[in-house]
């Protein structure tokens, strides 16, 4: 027998934080920061930085003193910001390869050891690979590293600055050919450290937009699809323009990108610019960010551009495709990392107005417009972190499973003295934030909409358009009644005196569902899709980042729920996420608003409980909006509605 006549689906959307963001985090370090002072050897500063899944951070730098040789310099910290003792000796690992090394990135592999780019004088361009204790692992290469080729250019002209890792556990790393003929060199390598024959000659591409053309690279991005975006500038007699380059996943040209793979562009009001780096969003748009050189004066403004998947310019980002931004009177600004955050870009950059030079951090929404309320002063940029310095400059920025912004970097007096330079953004103010709440689809019904995240002392303001409140304001759980036609919508502004954070949560009604009530049929629960099991319609493989699945539900009675079943009572899992992200889902087929019905962090397993639309054939549509990685899903049913 039936058991309901009241449909409803659980609805979470993500917040938008209002202020009190962009100040440093108190609960790392002293104030926000770390500065490490290397006397044993008189300077040092941090080229890179990454998070590990549990939080922990990674720093890769080097060492350096008067007239000495600079060692390679790996550094962890806990989350609080201190020196995690269980990595190398007292938190730093220090290896020796060449007469002079030079650390240029780092990746961490889900396996937690650690890949090292770099260059080293005598020995040439190196990737490197470390256990999760910091130690050089010695099965890796040879000794622990592996040189790296691009025939037929020379090792000895070969200058690595970026890498990645592609979901296969590959590895993309690129850099510069510096010489006669300047270009761009791309690499990739199996996990033991190999080249990938499947990959251009020998494992390497070389880049090149045409002759008398310095062409830079400075960042590399692998696309959900395993298409590889390389970001750079091209400099013909000191004028430059930002470059971007596309490949197929086995290293050609990807000809639908630009024109013939290359695609360069020139802002409008600068002479001269060049990207230092990029970030993906949805839809395989990219953004990059850079500087553009002032027509007339000396200021040096940072810039940023957005792309389509095609490689022509966005115009819907910003003014016409671009920002561009000068933070004081005849300042020289340049973007040195950009990261997306809940759908918004934060801007990692430096500063200089005549030999002092200072770290900035800004933020955008996701179409490149400035949020004034980043930052404590209503400017919506965070600076002058150490404003009696010289020079606090970043080299390396990254985000932690729970969304703060670390960058690491160099505190620099004079070249000899320098200390190495960790700094935290950006504690959230409701981790986990949303709202979910009921909707009813046949006439209107109470209904329910409930906050999680909010800490204890919060206030709650709630309002409601084309609905009436009956109970709860002031409350975090609001009871109300949804309106017989139309769709009835929610927004919350919640307060804590320190934080401020709003979301919104809607109803929609079925037409097609309200022509007779439903009635809801209990179930054995039963699983009816396991990304974990071998490839298959409701099983894996594991869900990539940034991309969907259909899943057949109702299909032949999966589970006992009937063909003409309208919607099912489910519990949804996540479980082996590489990247925090949320798992969307959505009835096939049906243009309706998608629903959050999972937030998650690397490493967590999470439940929810939800009702769901069926769409065609009885299936749905899950998302996750991942940057990064995979995310495994398990769906079990309790019921059905029809």
């Amino acid at each position: 027998m039936p058991k309901k006549s009241l449909f409803a689906i659980s609805l979470l959307l993500l917040p938008s934080l209002l202020k009190a963001d962009g100040a440093l985090d108190p609960s790392f370090g002293i104030g926000g920061k770390v500065r490490i002072g290397w006397s044993p050897v008189g300077s040092g500063a941090f080229m890179a930085v990454a998070h590990q899944t549990d939080g922990r951070i990674v720093a890769a730098g080097q060492t350096q003193g008067s007239g000495a040789p600079s060692d390679l310099v790996l550094m962890r910290f806990t989350q609080s910001g201190q020196p995690d003792a269980t990595f190398g000796v007292a938190g730093i690992s220090i290896v020796s390869i060449g007469a002079f090394d030079i650390a240029r990135g780092l990746a961490i592999l889900p396996s937690g050891k650690i890949l090292l780019i770099a260059t080293s004088e005598g020995v040439g361009p190196l990737l490197a690979r470390f256990d999760p204790d910091g130690s050089l692992d010695r099965s890796f290469g040879t000794n622990g590293y592996v040189l790296l080729s691009a025939p037929p250019a020379s090792p000895s002209a070969m200058y690595p600055r970026a890498i990645a890792l592609q979901a296969d556990g590959r590895v993309i790393v690129v850099g510069n050919i510096e010489g006669e003929p300047w270009g761009i060199f791309v690499v990739r390598r199996l996990p033991d450290g190999s080249p990938d024959s499947s990959f251009g000659t020998a494992g390497g591409v070389i880049l090149r937009t045409g002759p008398g053309v310095r062409d830079a690279a400075t960042q590399v991005l692998v696309q959900s699809d395993l298409r590889i975006v390389v970001v750079g500038d091209a400099d013909t007699n000191g004028s430059s323009k930002f470059l971007a380059v596309r490949l197929e996943s086995n290293g050609s040209l990807d000809g639908s990108f630009g024109s013939g793979g290359y695609a360069t562009l020139s802002i409008p009001m600068g002479v001269s610019s060049g990207f230092t780096t990029g970030a993906l969003q949805s839809g395989e748009r990219i953004v990059f960010g850079g500087s553009v050189a002032a027509p007339i004066t000396a200021d040096q403004d940072f810039a940023m551009a957005r792309l389509t998947a095609s490689g022509a310019l966005d115009t819907t980002f910003g003014q016409g495709g671009w920002v561009q931004r000068s933070l004081s009177t005849a300042s020289v600004d340049n973007v040195i990392s950009l990261l997306t955050i809940s759908g918004r870009l934060v801007v990692v950059g430096t500063t200089y107005r005549g030999p002092v030079g200072h770290t900035f951090l800004a933020r955008y929404s996701g179409n490149g417009v400035a949020d004034p309320s980043y930052g404590p002063d209503g400017t919506g940029v965070l600076t002058s972190l150490y404003p009696d310095a010289t020079k606090d400059l970043p080299t390396g920025a990254s985000v932690s499973p729970d969304g703060r912004v670390v960058v690491a970097g160099g505190v620099f007096e004079d070249f000899y003295n320098q200390d190495f330079l960790v700094l935290r953004v950006d504690p959230p103010c409701a981790s986990g934030f949303g709202v979910s709440a009921t909707t009813s689809v046949c006439p209107a019904g109470e209904a329910f909409a409930t906050v999680r995240g909010g800490s204890p002392g919060s206030s709650y303001v709630w309002t409601i358009e084309n609905g009436t409140i009956q109970s709860g304001q002031g409350t975090p759980t609001l009871r109300y009644l949804a309106a017989a036609t139309g769709a009835t919508r929610l927004h919350v502004n919640v307060a804590d005196g320190v934080c401020e954070v709003q979301g919104t949560a809607q109803t929609f009604i079925d037409a097609a569902g309200c022509a007779g009530a439903l009635g809801f049929y209990t179930l054995a629960p039963c699983r009816v899709v396991d990304t974990r099991l071998p490839a298959d319609p409701a099983g894996g493989p594991s869900l990539q980042a940034g991309r969907s699945r259909r899943f057949p539900i109702a299909a032949q009675g999966t589970c006992g729920v009937p063909a003409d079943a309208r919607a099912v009572a489910v519990n949804v899992t996540v479980l082996s996420a590489t990247s925090s992200g949320h798992l969307r889902v959505a009835a096939e087929g049906i243009p309706a608003p998608p629903t959050f019905v999972n937030a998650f962090r690397p490493g967590e397993t999470r439940a929810t409980c939800a009702q769901l639309t069926l769409g065609e054939n009885g299936a749905i549509r899950v998302e996750s909006t991942q940057p990064t990685g995979t995310v495994d899903v398990l769906v079990d049913v309790s019921g059905y509605y029809k």
